[in-house]
């Protein structure tokens, strides 16, 4: 009796850090860690996906120049400037990179010109993180999603 007792006790206080610690992970969403753009499209049924009739059916993006908006950091500010042609990113400037410390200074000295060549590949924000630069990864996302809302065809 005194065996199933002890293993009685064991299963509930396994379950009960189980529960414990799976409220952990139910918190408040992180604005980096919010899905993409793309993938917020997806889940949006098709009949409400509508192209409209004067614009060519690949075209994501109005032609033109798009700020973005000054994201501020530990590390200093981050904007950038997305050039749109043919309704495609054309070319992305750093107008303002994180580099008020040495730290700042030398991670995105080389993380954002890195940055830059993946999402001039990818056309979006799916690019992945240069190691050392997480935070900037986060920062840079962020500024490239808000310049890419401003240049969306609506």
């Amino acid at each position: 009796m005194n065996k199933r007792l002890r293993m009685l006790t064991s299963v509930l206080a396994l379950s009960m850090v189980a529960t414990g610690l799976s409220g952990c992970f139910g918190g408040k969403e992180d604005e980096a860690d919010k899905p993409s753009r793309d993938a917020q499209k997806s889940a949006v049924p098709a009949e409400t996906q509508q192209k409209s009739d004067n614009k060519k059916p690949d075209e994501k993006y109005k032609d033109g120049q798009y700020q973005s908006d000054v994201i501020e950091t530990k590390h200093g500010n981050l904007q950038l400037e997305l050039t749109i042609k043919d309704g495609r990113i054309d070319e992305i400037k750093a107008l303002s990179i994180p580099d008020a410390d040495e730290t700042g200074k030398r991670v995105n000295s080389k993380a954002v010109p890195e940055y830059i060549k993946e999402a001039l590949a990818a056309q979006d924000d799916d690019i992945d993180v240069v190691s050392g630069a997480t935070y900037t990864h986060k920062t840079f996302k962020k500024a490239l999603d808000n310049a890419l809302d401003k240049a969306e065809v609506e």
